[in-house]
């Protein structure tokens, strides 16, 4: 019995070990919340990633006035009709890129990173800003 104790708390330092690693790695899926007109909120590999029951022209529209509105130095932005791309700087230098995918007629896949490893705080105002436009 003492031995079979010793290779279960083997195991679960091991699990608690590997879990910690894949957090650390942002290999982990850390689900925001949902709000209306959002059918997905997540915060993935550094990526604030959202799904919206909306068109991607106003979701578009309303990503370009939010770069405005939050005082973003704008770098750079290119778009299509099933994409778009925005890269700015905040005062503080840390990048930041809002990319939008059309993936389907009615549904605009967002995502939003702040820095080189996210910020999900800023993520989600920068997101908050969008979706107040819709």
């Amino acid at each position: 019995m003492h031995l079979r104790a010793k290779s279960l708390l083997l195991l679960a330092v091991g699990l608690l070990l590997a879990a910690g690693a894949a957090v650390q790695s942002g290999c982990f899926a850390v689900v925001v919340g949902a709000a209306a007109g959002a059918g997905t909120v997540a915060y993935v590999r550094s990526d604030l990633v959202v799904t919206l029951d909306q068109n991607f022209a106003p979701v578009a529209q309303a990503a370009d006035r939010a770069v405005d509105q939050l005082h973003f130095v704008r770098l750079s932005h290119a778009q299509d009709a099933l994409t778009a791309l925005w890269v700015a700087r905040l005062a503080d230098d840390r990048k930041v890129e809002i990319r939008l995918t059309a993936t389907s007629a009615r549904v605009t896949e967002v995502r939003i990173r702040v820095g080189l490893f996210g910020d999900q705080a800023v993520s989600m105002i920068i997101l908050n800003t969008l979706k107040s436009d819709l």
